[in-house]
């Protein structure tokens, strides 16, 4: 068990086989959650977690599950199964945020156009190649609280750039940004037989 930073609650579950399980991988990381739930601390937030992807490799299944609270996304908030081909769990994540954590409700009092400019403001944003992508209210957690947020994706097209960047629902602050784009320089040598 790897503990979990903020929450009391583990991070990571590993080091254990389950008996191999029957079924879709999305049902066995249920019944693994379902068995586990007050291990995982995830007792009161089980029906908050929504499927949202099974992927597959060459030896396991992945099953991951994303928190939502009163209809909107939590940022990083997801618990992962992953089970082997014989279906054998072997390693549980743990990003949950626990009940007692969860806000009564959500405070937004800046608007998602408001939201929007914040961010391309906080960029420097003005350029006529600059096209925002999306606009999400969701919740972001700062340790153990959760708060209002709006994620606002920017796109740039010189120098190539596409900025997340987080903006508080109830202040306009922004929370966080960074360019999503990957980029290195230097040099290398590519084989193309």
């Amino acid at each position: 068990v790897v503990p979990g930073r903020y929450y009391g609650t583990p991070k990571e579950l590993w080091g254990f086989r389950s008996t191999p399980g029957r079924g879709k991988p999305a049902a066995i990381a249920r019944a693994f959650l379902v068995a586990n739930a007050r291990l995982l601390g995830v007792e009161g937030v089980r029906s908050h977690l929504r499927l949202r992807k099974v992927l597959e490799s060459l030896g396991a299944h992945h099953v991951i599950f994303q928190q939502h609270h009163r209809t909107l996304r939590i940022h990083r908030a997801y618990v992962t199964v992953h089970m082997d081909r014989r279906r054998q769990v072997y390693l549980a994540k743990n990003r949950a945020t626990p009940r007692q954590f969860l806000p009564a409700r959500a405070k937004f009092r800046v608007t998602a156009t408001g939201a929007r400019r914040r961010a391309i403001r906080n960029l420097k944003a003005s350029r006529r190649t600059d096209r925002v992508l999306g606009v999400e209210r969701m919740w972001f957690p700062i340790e153990t609280r959760l708060r209002p947020a709006y994620r606002v994706r920017v796109q740039r097209a010189a120098p190539r750039e596409e900025w997340i960047v987080y903006v508080d629902g109830t202040t306009g602050k922004i929370l966080s940004k960074y360019d999503n784009l990957a980029r290195a320089t230097g040099r290398a040598r590519v084989f193309d037989p």
